[in-house]
C-alpha cells in the first residue's frame, strides 16, 4: 500500500511564498478536507475532520507564531477540540497528538525563521513516519538581483511588522550593494547552515544543489508553469489573480539592473556569484525538463499520425 503524499513547502523570502501559503496551499488543503467530509456525508458516515488548523513548532522550544515549522493538519473532531486555527505547541505534544490520532498531517511549511534547516527536515520526516505518510518537498527560487531588490525595499519601506524593518533606513539600493549588508546567499547559508563569519565556497554551493535536487523547484519568473505542476501533483488551486501572486512592494520604487553602473553590477555579481550559479543551475535544469517533455509529445504525435486517419482524432484529443 502506497503512503499518502504530504506537500512540504520551503519558504524562501521574497519569492511569492506568503501569497502561495495563504492563497493557494492552505485554501486548497481546506477544500480537500471539505470534499472528503462531503463524500462521507453522502455515504451517511460521520465526518472525519472538524476543520483545518495550523500547528507551529519552534526548534528552540519557544511559542512564537509562525514557528520554524508550520504543520497544516486536519483536526479529528471526536478525539480533540481545537480552539484556535493557529496554535503554537511543543514538538513532543504535537507528536503525542499524532500518535493518538487527534490530528492528521495534510501539509507543512519550513518558514524563513532562525533555526536549523536539517533539523526542520528531520522533524517533518519523523512526524510523517508516525502517521505513515510521505513528505514531498518543493520550493520557489527567484533570480538573485530581483530577490535582493525586493527584499531591500520591503525591509526599508514596507514591512513594519518584520523584526528587521529599518535595517536599511536612509540607505539607497546602490549603497546597499556596496555595503556588508548585502548577503552573499541567505539561501545557501540557510541550507548548509554555515555561519555568517565564514566565506562561502564551492563546497557549500554543491551541498545546496544536492539538497534542492530532492525538491520540486519552481522559478518565480515562471510561476504559472510551476503552479500548473503543483495543481497536477497536489490539486492546488490559486485563490486570487495571478498578477497578485508575486506580492510586490507596490509603495516602493524598484532599481533596475541596467540602472547600475558597470562597477556596481560587477560588485553585485561577485558578491552573489554562488547564488547566481545555483539559480542558473535550476533554471537550466527546468528548461531541459520542459524541452524533453515537449519532445516526448512531438514524438507521440508523429507515431500516432502515421497510423492513419483514426489516429488524427486521437491527436486532437491528446492536444486538448
Amino acid at each position: 500500500m502506497s503512503k499518502r503524499i504530504v506537500p512540504v513547502f520551503y519558504h524562501i523570502p521574497k519569492c511569492a511564498g506568503t501569497f502561495f501559503k495563504f492563497k493557494m496551499m492552505i485554501p486548497s488543503l481546506r477544500k480537500k478536507i471539505s470534499e472528503e467530509n462531503s463524500l462521507l456525508i453522502c455515504q451517511k458516515k460521520p465526518k472525519k475532520f472538524s476543520r483545518l488548523a495550523q500547528f507551529n513548532i519552534n526548534l528552540d522550544s519557544t511559542f512564537k507564531i509562525p514557528g520554524k515549522i508550520t504543520f497544516i493538519v486536519g483536526v479529528v473532531e471526536k478525539n480533540y477540540y481545537c480552539s484556535s486555527l493557529r496554535n503554537s505547541i511543543t514538538l513532543e505534544n504535537f507528536k503525542e497528538y499524532l500518535r493518538k490520532e487527534k490530528v492528521v498531517i495534510y501539509g507543512a511549511t519550513i518558514n524563513p525563521i532562525v533555526g536549523s534547516f536539517s533539523q526542520s527536515v528531520k522533524v517533518i520526516d519523523d512526524c510523517c513516519k508516525i502517521t505513515s505518510c510521505k513528505p514531498s518537498y518543493f520550493t520557489i527560487l527567484r533570480e538573485p538581483f530581483g530577490r535582493h531588490n525586493s527584499l531591500f525595499y520591503y525591509l526599508r519601506d514596507v514591512g513594519k511588522w518584520e523584526r528587521n524593518f529599518g535595517t536599511f533606513e536612509n540607505m539607497s539600493f546602490k549603497e546597499y550593494i556596496k555595503s556588508t549588508k548585502l548577503s552573499d546567499s541567505w539561501l545557501i547559508r540557510n541550507l548548509t547552515e554555515i555561519s555568517n563569519n565564514k566565506p562561502l565556497t564551492e563546497k557549500e554551493y554543491k551541498k545546496a544543489i544536492q539538497i534542492l535536487s530532492k525538491f520540486d523547484v519552481g522559478l518565480y519568473e515562471k510561476l504559472s508553469e510551476f503552479f500548473n505542476k503543483l495543481n497536477k501533483k497536489f490539486g492546488f488551486i490559486a485563490y486570487g489573480q495571478l498578477d497578485n501572486l508575486k506580492n510586490e512592494n507596490k509603495t516602493s520604487q524598484k532599481t533596475k539592473f541596467s540602472e547600475l553602473l558597470k562597477e556596481e553590477q560587477d560588485i553585485f555579481n561577485e558578491r552573489v556569484k554562488f547564488e547566481n550559479k545555483l539559480y542558473n543551475h535550476f533554471k537550466n535544469k527546468n528548461s531541459r525538463i520542459s524541452a524533453n517533455a515537449n519532445k516526448s509529445i512531438n514524438n507521440k504525435k508523429i507515431k500516432l499520425f502515421v497510423n492513419g486517419k483514426s489516429s488524427e482524432k486521437r491527436i486532437a484529443v491528446y492536444n486538448k
